[in-house]
């Protein structure tokens, strides 16, 4: 209990309360790496620690226009782009600090190359539309093979694809398969 008069000594020496430190925060971004627009669940957790042991509230601004409060929130991007995200901890005694991170969001739009076939290194032109994705390919051997798939993302590991294969002397043939 010494140490405990000892503050309040401190405390009332001269008149004057120590003054109050700023919480020192810090964010945890789950999952790592680029994200997928439409897609990637982003969690975004808050750790911080009062120097005075004052209790904190947490306010997020997530770079695209969204904010949100608490220790841990989640989002999902709706456009691509590199998003400054800002945390805003508080204290009890209005004591406050901030602290930034970037998330950075894609799209599954583009050129992908299909090294493994049929039919062999094609490339295909991918369009991603919300969670739908179409890549079509068109050539090969004959100039009339076509190859596409297209698919529908249930989560940034998880896609349930359809494939075709029009080859110039059969009909179109689809298949589908989930992917994870």
């Amino acid at each position: 209990m010494v140490g405990a008069s000892a503050i309040a000594v401190a405390a009332t020496k001269g008149g004057h309360a120590p003054p109050n430190r700023p919480p020192i925060p810090a964010i945890q971004i789950s999952p790592g790496g680029q994200m997928i627009v439409h897609v990637t669940e982003v969690t975004l957790t808050a750790s911080a620690a009062d120097p005075d042991g004052d209790a904190m509230s947490y306010d997020w601004t997530l770079g695209d226009g969204a904010t949100a409060t608490g220790e841990v929130v989640t989002h999902v991007y709706q456009s691509e782009g590199t998003f400054t995200v800002r945390l805003d901890v508080r204290d009890a005694n209005s004591a406050s600090a901030t602290v930034s991170a970037e998330v950075v969001v894609r799209s599954l739009s583009g050129v992908w190359t299909d090294n493994d076939g049929p039919p062999e290194n094609c490339e295909f032109r991918c369009q991603q539309s919300g969670r739908l994705i179409e890549c079509p390919w068109t050539g090969g051997a004959r100039p009339a093979d076509r190859y596409s798939w297209r698919g529908e993302m249930s989560s940034p590991r998880q896609m349930t694809l359809e494939f075709c294969y029009d080859w110039w002397d059969a009909d179109p043939r689809w298949a589908t398969s989930r992917v994870t």
